[in-house]
């Protein structure tokens, strides 16, 4: 089947032998069953885990592990950066575009690559020998937790690491082929907290192309250069944040911007961290809301797609999944002075939910799928949105519906979804929502723009917390205000978030 001119390798070992010279190879390291410890380096020649005691192999067919044992319990795959960094340079089809962040600068005020952003202005200052040779790189490192073998097989969760260097130019920055598999964490389990046991082979290496660096071939100037690299940030989604980070993403502390500063608290009946009224002490002392008192609480956070889910499903009313349950409309009593929605008694001794303005009717329900069924977009702009809709249920229920799906639908068509359907005001405050979010995620910001939208946010939260009960204001919802700040400091957000990462792993 192959042309009579093919140079292919005979066997799979000459191929492997050819791309050895690359420097695609990766290094085997043994690990505690339990994730307590690597055995690596100092600790390469024991055969027991120093913390738990775990033995490092698997015994033979009669129970004994003897000197000959090799089975090993667990095995990290760590791939290393430093050559495929140096190939960067040592290429003369990408060389020329690792300086692109020196060469073109942005215009003032405007945001369309990290390095137009502040935290790495900062960076620059605080090391300016760094700085000074723009051919250093800034690297970002994502990870996150996938099934290997598909939703369908047995759970199993295996945690690749991810690292891309953000030198590049917007139009090659952030794309597969620039995107670095470090580490191959094995499951069946999540990691956990020690997530940073099986980074220790990364940082380490992250050290070394930190303080010392390494000497590179530069193909455009025919010269070898010391290249260092720095590490920006991580991304991630909130949960793999708190592993990464050690910050608790849990309860009333959640928030890692307001920290012990918080105003949240727990729902008496819900049982849950609220964010609820937490926000007007961000808007000016004479904003309007501020005197406002009968809505908002009597004394008294891969954020999206966590959004539309509490959205979608509580506008659907959708069994199981809203937010507007019997505990909240019991929180609601305790908390606001909303008396129309308040649980009560019938004359039979049965307990009344009245309708809320915010649910549609089950008629509008059949309405609003019957318009997603419809719906006909473009290849590769979503996923197959009509198929999401179950027939199943009278409560218009979405099944299936990937994050990058939940994204296009906030931002482009939940307004028009819920047009005529919702009562007007509660449309327009949704509506805003799915605007600022729309806004936020453009290519090219403003700095105006995002000062704008920061202020804007926390009027649009405010507008929720009259409409919604508290039981819908957990912490994601509570991180919308935090978002433009974040795209103010690190740039677009495109460049740090877990849509590009999560399509890779699609492909592992």
């Amino acid at each position: 089947m192959l042309p009579d001119n093919e140079k292919l390798p005979d066997h799979y070992y000459s191929c492997k032998k050819m791309l050895k010279k690359l420097g695609l190879g990766y290094q085997k390291i043994d690990v505690c069953p339990n994730d307590c410890m690597l055995f690596y380096k100092e600790n390469e020649k024991i055969t027991k885990c120093t913390v738990c005691g775990h033995d490092r192999f698997k015994p033979n067919k009669d129970g004994v592990i003897s000197k000959k044992s090799t089975i090993l319990f667990k095995i990290l795959r760590y791939f290393p950066i430093t050559d495929r960094l140096k190939r960067l340079y040592m290429s003369s089809r990408t060389n020329e575009h690792m300086s692109w962040h020196a060469k073109y600068p942005a215009k003032d005020g405007e945001l369309n690559h990290p390095a137009d952003g502040q935290a790495w202005k900062d960076f620059n200052k605080a090391h300016p020998r760094f700085a000074s040779e723009p051919r250093n790189v800034r690297l970002g490192l994502s990870t996150n937790g996938f099934n290997p073998f598909g939703h369908s097989a047995v759970p199993y969760s295996c945690w690749p690491v991810i690292v891309t260097p953000y030198n590049l130019p917007p139009w090659m920055c952030m794309k597969q082929p620039y995107m670095f598999l470090s580490l191959m964490i094995p499951g069946p389990t999540s990691p956990g907290k020690n997530l940073d046991v099986y980074l220790r082979p990364l940082i380490d290496e992250l050290k070394v192309l930190w303080k010392d660096g390494i000497q590179t071939w530069d193909v455009l100037t025919q010269t070898n250069f010391n290249l260092r690299a720095a590490l920006m940030w991580t991304i991630s989604d909130f949960p793999a944040y708190g592993m990464l980070t050690g910050w608790s993403t849990h309860g009333k502390v959640a928030c890692p911007y307001c920290m012990e500063h918080t105003k949240s608290f727990t729902l008496q009946k819900g049982k849950k961290p609220c964010w609820f009224d937490c926000h007007r002490r961000f808007l000016p002392a004479d904003h309007p809301f501020q005197k406002i008192r009968e809505n908002f609480r009597k004394d008294v956070m891969h954020v999206e797609k966590n959004v539309f889910d509490n959205v979608f499903n509580t506008v659907m009313n959708v069994t199981g999944k809203t937010k507007d349950n019997d505990k909240a409309r019991l929180d609601l009593k305790d908390i606001c002075k909303r008396p129309a929605l308040e649980l009560r008694q019938s004359s039979n001794g049965k307990t009344v939910k009245p309708h809320a303005r915010y649910t549609l009717s089950i008629k509008q329900v059949e309405d609003v799928c019957t318009w997603i069924k419809s719906l006909k977009l473009l290849d590769g702009y979503t996923s197959n949105i009509a198929r999401c809709v179950t027939d199943k249920t009278p409560h218009g229920k979405l099944r299936r519906m990937k994050s990058h799906d939940c994204h296009v639908f906030l931002e482009r068509l939940f307004p028009i979804a819920f047009q005529d359907q919702l009562y007007k005001p509660i449309w327009v405050a949704l509506t805003e929502l799915s605007h600022f979010l729309n806004d936020l995620c453009s290519k090219t910001l403003n700095e105006k723009d995002m000062s704008i939208l920061e202020k804007n946010i926390i009027e649009f939260t405010c507008k929720l917390e009259k409409i919604f009960p508290p039981g819908f204001f957990d912490s994601m919802k509570h991180l919308t205000i935090h978002l433009p700040y974040e795209a103010h400091v690190g740039g677009p957000v495109q460049y740090r978030w877990m849509y590009p990462f999560e399509m890779l792993m699609g492909m592992l």
